[in-house]
C-alpha cells in the first residue's frame, strides 16, 4: 500500500467535498486524514493523505473532472539526504 499526500483545489458549494470523497472512495483509495479550509469567499483548500495499492495518477484525473475543481496536485514527500561513500558517515582522509 502506498500513501500519498494530495492537495485538491475546488469552489467552495454545498456538495463539493461530498462529491471528493465519494471519487476517492468509488477509485478504491482509503482517506487516511483530511483537511479543509476556506481560501476565499469562494474557494476551498483540501488536503488529504490516501493510501492503496493502485495508481495514484487514476485518481487525479478522475478528481480533476469533478465539477467545480480547479486544481488537483501530488504533494511530494522531502527526499531523505544522499550519502556517498563509507555509511558508517566517517570520512578517511587522504594522506598525501
Amino acid at each position: 500500500m502506498t500513501r500519498t499526500d494530495l492537495r485538491v483545489d475546488m469552489t467552495a458549494d454545498d456538495t463539493a467535498l461530498l462529491r471528493l470523497l465519494g471519487v476517492v472512495r468509488r477509485r478504491g483509495f482509503a482517506v487516511r486524514t483530511i483537511e479543509a479550509q476556506e481560501l476565499g469567499e469562494c474557494s476551498l483548500g483540501v488536503s488529504m493523505t490516501i493510501e492503496s495499492a493502485r495508481p495514484v495518477e487514476v485518481l487525479v484525473r478522475q478528481i480533476d473532472r469533478i465539477i467545480g475543481v480547479t486544481r488537483v496536485s501530488i504533494s511530494t514527500p522531502p527526499t531523505p539526504p544522499v550519502t556517498t561513500g563509507d555509511p558508517s558517515g566517517v570520512r578517511a582522509s587522504a594522506v598525501a
